[in-house]
């Protein structure tokens, strides 16, 4: 499996020995180094504003390997799903189009991703200036590509559908698109209007006090390629800085009625990976699925013991919970979730996907707060925003 830094890939390896050793066979993963360069330049830095990029500016890529036996795939698979933190399809594309392009003699041309379907005779795959579309067929320029998905790509299928009509910055770029994300996110732009949404990530742009309802500025976000991402990475927070407790999941019940015939039957589970990375991550977890008043009853009475058992220390790591969840849209109380982790000491994390940062305002009561950038930037989730 592939990841794009070195400390997720020694994690993966730590969780497949780790969680093999418990189903009574430890297997002994090994991590390997791939350089993936596409020749003729110089191979440039890869720390970007402090932090290790996998593609530098010449375009060559670090990628991690995590090797395993093939009996081991389960677990590593439940790494990747469960945090996120594999490498994109779009970086994995951008691998491919270097190691087709290499020397066929001594490199053997990998396979194309051919990610839409479409032939390559197709007119809209044409460079930009050569599309003579009016701003209003544009709009629909989805709808035609779709219709003519018997088509094929042309030879330039590597470069992303986005880019060919302008919708994606370039990757030198990336810096001043995060630090605009980031200021929004805050909420600590003074101006922010269709005229100065170019200069949103200048860098000496003028902000002020965040509108969240808390005291926060564009250095308190962080951006991750993914929900699970971001879920993953605020419990392993927690595990390194607090002492080690069981955190609480409280609410992810989803409830879907399943029709066959003339009978209606309604099952329960929970919104699994979070679930599953307080499972399997630390010490584990105490699970409210229904997130009503009743819970939170029963949440207190854990609390009370726990601090009676051993005063010392706080009853739980973290608590996470969702506002509103999905699909039921049950908002639990939090005001009275922020009251119980102020005196027992526990951290809040709240989910607020389905509400989002445009329309629920829960940062007054929580320690972090997690939200889908995929989801505010299309109602559809027919892109990949982030986290």
């Amino acid at each position: 499996m592939l990841f794009p830094t070195k400390r997720i890939a020694e994690d993966c390896r730590d969780f497949i020995e780790r969680r093999t050793a418990l189903d009574g066979a430890t297997v002994a993963a090994r991590l390997a180094h791939l350089l993936v360069h596409p020749g003729g330049d110089e191979v440039q830095p890869r720390i970007t504003n402090g932090q290790q990029s996998p593609v530098d500016g010449s375009g060559s890529v670090d990628l991690h390997i995590v090797l395993f036996p093939s009996t081991a795939f389960s677990f590593a698979k439940q790494f990747w799903q469960h945090s996120g933190l594999g490498i994109s399809s779009r970086l994995a594309e951008h691998c491919l189009s270097i190691l087709s392009s290499s020397d066929s003699v001594t490199q053997p041309p990998s396979p194309k991703c051919n990610r839409f379907g479409l032939k390559s005779s197709n007119r809209h795959y044409s460079v930009k200036s050569n599309l003579k579309t009016s701003p209003k067929q544009s709009a629909y320029i989805p709808a035609a590509l779709a219709q003519q998905s018997q088509d094929e790509l042309d030879s330039g299928h590597a470069t992303y559908l986005e880019e060919r009509y302008g919708r994606n910055l370039p990757l030198a770029s990336a810096l001043v698109a995060k630090r605009a994300l980031r200021r929004r996110i805050a909420g600590v732009l003074v101006r922010d209007s269709a005229d100065t949404a170019e200069r949103a990530g200048d860098e000496d742009l003028q902000v002020g006090p965040s509108s969240r309802g808390a005291n926060v500025s564009e250095d308190d976000v962080y951006l991750y390629p993914g929900g699970m991402a971001a879920i993953w990475s605020a419990h392993n927070l927690a595990l390194s800085i607090r002492p080690q407790a069981k955190s609480v999941c409280f609410g992810f019940v989803l409830s879907c009625p399943v029709t066959e015939h003339v009978c209606s039957i309604v099952y329960s589970f929970p919104y699994t990976d979070t679930l599953k990375i307080l499972e399997k991550w630390g010490p584990g977890c105490h699970f409210f699925g229904n997130g009503v008043d009743s819970d939170i009853d029963e949440l207190e009475t854990l609390l009370a013991e726990g601090a009676a058992r051993d005063p010392s220390k706080p009853p739980v790591l973290a608590l996470f919970t969702e506002f509103p969840s999905n699909p039921l849209l049950r908002s639990a109380d939090l005001p009275r979730l922020r009251a119980l982790a102020d005196k027992y000491d526990f951290l809040i994390v709240v989910d607020e996907t389905i509400g989002n940062l445009v329309n629920v305002q829960v940062l007054p009561y929580a320690d972090i707060v997690v939200s889908s950038l995929t989801k505010i930037f299309s109602g559809d989730c027919n892109v990949m925003g982030g986290r």
